[in-house]
């Protein structure tokens, strides 16, 4: 019998070469080169990286909910979002005053891929209480726990099927969308939003 089939209906990226996979691929077409080095705080060379802009808090995500995500979760959110218009989904009434109106329900789960989670909220932390002094901030488990940006999402677009975080390295992601292929078939889930994050 036939296997049911699968479409990727919305896509959503950030990367050193472009913000849209129109970007991207141009770029790719192009042969830019998307490393390059960065200047931090004091002066000192990084290094070369494939660096992006970094994500600012988008004015629908509630102020009381950013202190409880971190860098990953919300590039996540971010994305998640993108992705679901370019799908068709209208998320444009989303908003602080209206967090919970958006409601994809138990029929819909998300599956995120990372292969190093939140290494600049470890780092972030690490110097807030050895070197600082700083008492560690309540936020710290949210913002730092494996699952955190897939429970981020789950939470903002009202996802009550699956929901965790998978690790395979370097394809993370792509292991996120051959899970989520795998739970449309099966019809465990009519919908995943899923992919992979990583900020090193």
């Amino acid at each position: 019998m036939d296997k049911p089939r699968v479409v990727i209906t919305g896509v959503s990226l950030r990367s050193a070469l472009g913000d849209s996979p129109e970007k991207l691929q141009k770029e790719l077409m192009k042969g830019t080169y998307g490393f390059r080095t960065k200047k931090f705080i004091g002066g000192n060379d990084f290094g070369f990286g494939a660096f992006f802009d970094e994500v600012e808090f988008p004015d629908w995500i509630q102020l009381t909910q950013r202190p409880f995500l971190g860098p990953l979760s919300l590039l996540s959110l971010t994305c998640a979002r993108e992705a679901l218009w370019a799908a068709g989904f209208d998320v444009s009434h989303l908003s602080p005053s209206s967090p919970s109106t958006f409601q994809l329900g138990e029929k819909w789960g998300v599956i995120v891929g990372s292969g190093m989670l939140n290494l600049s909220d470890l780092e972030s932390n690490y110097r807030d209480y050895f070197i600082k002094q700083r008492p560690v901030a309540p936020s710290t488990i949210p913002k730092f726990m494996a699952n955190a940006a897939a429970n981020q999402v789950s939470l903002q677009f009202g996802t009550r099927g699956t929901c965790h975080m998978l690790a395979s390295a370097c394809s993370s992601g792509s292991s996120a969308v051959a899970e989520a292929v795998h739970l449309i078939r099966s019809g465990r889930q009519e919908g995943v939003i899923c992919g992979g994050v990583d900020l090193l």
